[in-house]
């Protein structure tokens, strides 16, 4: 992962696009914890997801971009769907519990990847879907 600093001009729109990138960082905390307080993930679910969106605010908190390379980021997008198959019949069993991890690991991926305005449409998406239940 490249740790550049952020150095230079601080202009009005780096420090909306900076906002942005910490309040979607809070955003996607607060959902996890939301999840992990439920008590029905698994421990090292739990201390993975956290250790990383850890690592990940304190690069926001140090003004480092933290980011995966684009050719990681595609390798561990297809890793995905092996680790699904893996997590579905050999770690979870069952297909909840698979789908909780591929969402986790989705999520962790974008997150520390290139990050574009389609993630940034997606990533609070997609994982506030898990947090929603429909009324009884």
């Amino acid at each position: 992962m490249s740790g550049q600093p952020q150095t230079g001009d601080f202009t009005l729109a780096a420090a909306i696009r900076r906002y942005f990138d910490v309040v979607l960082f809070l955003l996607i905390f607060s959902g996890f914890g939301t999840l992990a307080s439920t008590g029905r993930l698994d421990l090292p679910t739990v201390l993975l997801v956290s250790a990383a969106l850890l690592y990940r605010g304190f690069g926001l908190a140090r003004r480092h971009q933290l980011l995966l390379p684009e050719n990681w980021t595609n390798l561990l997008t297809i890793a995905c769907v092996g680790f699904f198959v893996a997590d579905e019949f050999l770690v979870s069993r069952n297909f909840l519990g698979a789908i909780i991890h591929l969402v986790l690991f989705g999520m962790l991926v974008m997150l520390f990847s290139v990050q574009r305005d389609f993630h940034h449409t997606c990533l609070p998406y997609s994982h506030s879907r898990w947090c929603w239940r429909p009324p009884c």
